[in-house]
């Protein structure tokens, strides 16, 4: 699987999320904080916005979402997690 079409933010999303699954796995359900991955990605908050977008769109991510619509939590789908560890094995 490559990432030859993800954008280095795609890239970091994915690995950061796969990282932090990995520390919450044990404590269900294994969904990552919107806010917390908005907090630590260094880059500008719509950038940020539309690569989360995109990689829902193209199956690697879902979001779970307020009444309201807001994005609450984000998760990795089976796809996502096989690119992500593909891409953290890259950067260890």
């Amino acid at each position: 699987m490559t990432s030859g079409r993800l954008s280095k933010l795609q890239q970091q999303i994915l690995v950061w999320l796969w990282r932090d699954a990995q520390q919450i796995r044990f404590r269900p359900p294994a969904h990552s904080s919107y806010t917390d991955l908005m907090r630590e990605m260094l880059s500008d908050k719509s950038n940020v916005s539309r690569s989360i977008r995109t990689l829902e769109r193209k199956g690697f991510i879902e979001l779970g979402r307020s009444p309201a619509g807001y994005a609450v939590w984000v998760s990795l789908t089976g796809k996502g997690v096989l690119q992500a560890a593909n891409l953290a094995k890259k950067d260890a």
